[in-house]
């Protein structure tokens, strides 16, 4: 008996390339909603909100799913549009692991570290990042804004039924930039999911925190009870953070999940913060 095997595909799934004006090669992973081509569908919609998803090279696949399983199978949340952000020349299948793992670090850190938070975060990765000091010293957060504010969101907007209503995740040191793009008064996201956040509870975060103007903003944030050791904890620093947020400007929801580590708490935190800012319930 011959058997042949096909390269899996994700359902309702895009592939595009995208240049930054810096000359940055993004890869876009675009989830389009089942009923998103079809009229007849009880998922389709004129348009829809967009979900912006950071190292969409790794969890992509996972968010889509959840996401998909949860309007098809319970109809907990609306239909979404799901825009990952990858890079290209990234993908874990054409790289060894050490070397997909070096690559994902030196681009996450460049975009998703504010260059204004250096001392900060020096500080914290210094700790937890073996061989940290190869990838410092390059990163600049505020051009990756800059490009999602001005050349991501108006190509995604320009080819595809969006409502203008814009979310986005971030975990770990994504999370960092979620938290960053929130307290810069970026006008573009209505709707923050940050998880497990990584030196959030740092001086210059902080600060940002006390000077912030944004209103109108819904925000989802969780860590796992078990993202604590003898380098830091992240559990507490999340919910320091959380209480300093002005909570007339912010309407907002910390959850600090039972029996997680910083790995595993992605999947269990994505499925409630996602219903957290989708649910059908808010559209009753």
């Amino acid at each position: 008996m011959n058997c042949f095997a096909k390269q899996a595909s994700l359902a309702g799934t895009e592939i595009k390339y995208l240049t930054s004006k810096n000359g940055v090669d993004y890869k876009l992973y675009i989830g389009l909603p089942e009923g998103y081509h079809d009229k007849e569908n009880y998922s389709y919609r004129k348009n829809y909100p967009v979900l912006y998803v950071l190292d969409s090279d790794v969890d992509f696949p996972m968010v889509k799913n959840i996401a998909d399983t949860m309007v098809k199978n319970s109809g907990a949340i609306e239909p979404i549009i799901i825009a990952g952000i990858g890079y290209k020349g990234q993908e874990l299948s054409t790289h060894n692991s050490r070397v997909f793992w070096k690559n994902y670090m030196l681009n996450r850190t460049r975009d998703y570290i504010p260059s204004n938070l250096t001392k900060d975060v020096d500080r914290f990765m210094n700790k937890r990042v073996d061989g940290y000091q190869f990838i410092k010293n390059h990163w600049n957060g505020e051009k990756f804004k800059v490009f999602i504010e001005n050349e991501l969101i108006p190509n995604i907007n320009k080819n595809y039924r969006t409502s203008g209503e814009n979310a986005l995740l971030g975990h770990s040191l994504g999370g960092l930039f979620a938290s960053f793009l929130m307290l810069e008064n970026s006008q573009v996201f209505a709707k923050y999911m940050i998880l497990s956040p990584a030196a959030i509870n740092e001086t210059g975060v902080i600060e940002k925190i006390l000077k912030m103007k944004q209103d109108n903003i819904k925000a989802y944030f969780a860590v796992g009870t078990l993202e604590n050791d003898d380098k830091g904890d992240m559990t507490e620093d999340l919910r320091q953070f959380y209480q300093k947020i002005s909570k007339e400007k912010i309407e907002s929801k910390l959850e600090i999940i039972e029996n997680e580590d910083h790995i595993s708490v992605f999947p269990v935190a994505f499925t409630k913060g996602v219903r957290y800012l989708f649910s059908t319930e808010n559209k009753k």
